[in-house]
């Protein structure tokens, strides 16, 4: 990532929405507890852009991928 797209997206607030996203992701885990995955869960099915939750890959593992299953079907 180059410094003027930084910039940019510092102002906009692009990079903490994507680090938060980012955050969240990593306590879908099943190696979390319930209630932040619920809370994970609660936090992005709110999102809009749906591609982030197909089988995401590294860093994440499978056992996120149940708890994305679940947003997806809470979308349909």
């Amino acid at each position: 990532m180059d410094w003027c797209f930084k910039i940019c997206c510092s102002k906009v607030g692009w990079i903490d929405m994507k680090q938060n996203i980012e955050r969240l992701l990593f306590q879908l885990d099943s190696s979390y507890s319930e209630k932040i995955q619920e809370n994970a869960i609660k936090e992005l099915s709110k999102e809009v852009d749906l591609t982030i939750f197909l089988q995401p890959v590294e860093p994440y593992s499978k056992g996120t991928w149940e708890n994305c299953a679940k947003i997806l079907y809470k979308k349909k």
